[in-house]
């Protein structure tokens, strides 16, 4: 695996060295401007290029909007594959369908929590649901339903990493009580 030095601040190193050495799932709930977003899609390609993580299967990042995606992580995420994966836009990058196809076959997948039928079919090996405190509870639950493991193989249950800012109430206040 290539080395890659990006800075991180605050809590973002704590979070990175969570999410790389653990195969929990993760609930992070930090304050706005933590930096969040950008740690995913410097873990996301991470998550996508080692078979530790991926098991096979799409990774994907969710957020409550279409529009949220597109103005939360894709750019930052296209750049990241563009500069240190050697992907290219519009070949690699499907900048409509918002997907990233790696050479090993393995996609990253942005999907909008608002649209829950969408999220159906996919078997995942880590899903990262930014701003979760704004999910329903039904959008978390097909979340969870798309982390099972592949036929046959038991140890390939995916991961759910939670990125969130606080709200002290509804289905992600619920779930990380729980």
């Amino acid at each position: 695996m290539n080395r890659i030095d990006i800075p991180l601040y605050g809590e973002q190193s704590t979070l990175l060295k969570d999410w790389l050495t653990t195969d929990k799932h993760c609930i992070n709930i930090v304050p706005v401007g933590s930096g969040k977003t950008f740690l995913a899609s410097v873990a996301l390609p991470i998550f996508a290029t080692d078979v530790r993580y991926h098991h096979g299967k799409d990774i994907v990042y969710s957020a409550p909007t279409g529009a949220m995606i597109k103005s939360l992580i894709w750019e930052p995420l296209k750049k990241s594959v563009i500069n240190y994966y050697n992907l290219k836009d519009g070949i690699d990058i499907n900048n409509s369908e918002l997907t990233i196809k790696f050479p090993n076959g393995v996609f990253i997948r942005c999907k909008s929590a608002e649209q829950r039928e969408n999220l159906r079919g996919l078997n995942v090996g880590v899903w990262v649901a930014d701003e979760a405190a704004l999910y329903t509870s039904d959008t978390l639950q097909e979340i969870t339903n798309r982390l099972r493991p592949s036929v046959g193989q038991p140890d390939s249950a995916g991961r759910l990493i939670i990125i969130s800012t606080p709200n002290g109430t509804g289905p992600l206040y619920d779930l990380f009580r729980m």
